[in-house]
């Protein structure tokens, strides 16, 4: 199921940055006979390439956001560490 979830949520990222691309939107009749509005996604004319190109994007996103998050993180040690010493010494 979280495979799933993942690809949906991908599909949908990339929808949304390239102009709602594969989105489809589906009427039905509900059991009260209310209409009921749905969308999907249907990439089945994707070309292969674009959908890497995105994926990459996403996970060069995703290391340029850990390597950040582990520069702040360093730093906040390093500052936590220097103010220590700092109080200790003062």
């Amino acid at each position: 199921m979280r495979f799933n979830k993942l690809i949906s949520n991908l599909q949908h990222m990339y929808s949304s940055q390239n102009e709602g691309y594969g989105q489809r939107m589906l009427t039905e009749k509900g059991s009260f006979g209310e209409e009921v509005k749905y969308s999907y996604f249907d990439f089945f004319y994707l070309e292969d390439d674009k959908w890497e190109k995105f994926l990459q994007r996403m996970v060069d996103g995703q290391e340029k956001d850990y390597k950040q998050n582990l520069t702040y993180c360093l730093d906040t040690a390093d500052l936590g560490t220097s103010i220590g010493r700092r109080k200790n010494n003062g």
